[in-house]
């Protein structure tokens, strides 16, 4: 039996679905799974022993992403899951050879001078049309009841796929073991610490709001040593950072004959899966709604800590795992976060 996923987004939405993925597996043990996954999730994607099989998408155009895998996609697959809604993993799906296609149609209410038309990612034409099984995502972030795990697997139910478990899937690397031992030790990370990342969900931040950020790192490292940690992309106030705190990469550490007794320290541009030891040995992990610290720990059963605006708790609550110890906090109610600690 093969089955076709489309799963080509960020790490962090990938671990967020990997319970769905292993639902499937676990459900149709002796089958062939093949995911469709990003340049990014990749990393995350190869080490999941329930996934037989990848394809990287680079974002290119979709004729040529389809011509230059023609031999897998002309397979006959029982089951084809989109599970990213990108029209382009839509789209490439409809070529496919499959009995089934399943997906999540996402419906957006909008307003034209007063009228009210709802929006649905993929078109109520293509729906009706290729796809056997789907359920709707309301998208009008008022609507505060939705999980997007949940979502997905009250689809699979609706296939008749019995759910084993809802808890995200991540497995730590043991070839990352060593180094992170050696980091442990170069920079005394004998003692409690706490993982805070720093990322471009900051770049929305303003001058008080940052001090204040600032100012919470202080007093957290009054606590607890604080490994404040970077992701792959620059982003607007990393400069203020690294003039406030010692900063290395990460292979720099490695490499030289360092010892790091700071209890603020920034490290760079760590691969996924040593990060993820970082993760796993803290005490608690906060972040501005990174996908791969929240969706980690929650695997890892990590504390969370989700620093965000207030007018965005309904959008970015649909993607809290469903298992997780976790907690957000607006930006005005920072401070509130050392009561917690």
């Amino acid at each position: 039996m093969n089955i076709l996923i489309f799963k080509n987004d960020r790490v962090g939405d990938l671990l967020h679905h990997s319970c769905v993925i292993n639902n499937i597996k676990q459900n149709f043990v002796s089958s062939k799974i093949t995911l469709v996954c990003s340049r990014y999730n990749y990393s995350i994607a190869k080490n999941y022993k329930f996934i037989d099989e990848l394809i990287v998408s680079d974002d290119q155009n979709i004729a040529l992403f389809y011509f230059k895998n023609f031999k897998t996609f002309q397979k006959k697959f029982e089951l084809v899951f989109i599970l990213d809604g990108k029209k382009s993993s839509i789209l490439t799906s409809l070529f496919v050879k499959t009995n089934k296609r399943v997906t999540v149609c996402y419906k957006k209410t909008k307003n034209f001078f007063g009228l009210n038309y709802n929006i649905y990612r993929p078109s109520q034409l293509i729906l009706k049309l290729f796809f056997k099984e789907f359920i709707y995502s309301d998208e009008n972030y008022e609507n505060t009841e939705i999980l997007y795990q949940k979502i997905y697997l009250k689809l699979l139910e609706k296939c008749n796929i019995k759910i084993f478990d809802n808890k995200n899937l991540y497995l730590l690397q043991k070839d990352q073991q060593n180094d992170f031992e050696n980091l442990k030790e170069k920079m005394n990370l004998d003692k409690k610490y706490c993982v805070f990342h720093l990322d471009e969900k900051m770049n929305q931040l303003n001058n008080d709001e940052l001090k204040n950020i600032n100012a919470l790192i202080k007093n957290l490292s009054k606590k607890l040593k604080i490994v404040l940690t970077t992701g792959i992309y620059s982003f607007k106030y990393e400069n203020y950072f690294d003039q406030k705190y010692k900063n290395y990469n990460y292979e720099d550490l490695l490499k030289n004959n360092l010892n790091v007794d700071e209890n603020q320290i920034i490290i760079k541009n760590m691969p996924i899966d040593l990060f993820a030891y970082f993760l796993n040995n803290s005490e608690i992990n906060i972040s501005f709604h990174a996908g791969p610290v929240v969706n980690i720990s929650a695997a890892l059963d990590k504390r969370i800590i989700d620093i965000m605006p207030k007018n965005k708790f309904n959008e970015l609550g649909r993607w809290i795992p469903i298992k997780s110890n976790y907690k957000r906090y607006s930006f005005e109610n920072i401070n509130d976060i050392l009561k917690d600690i």
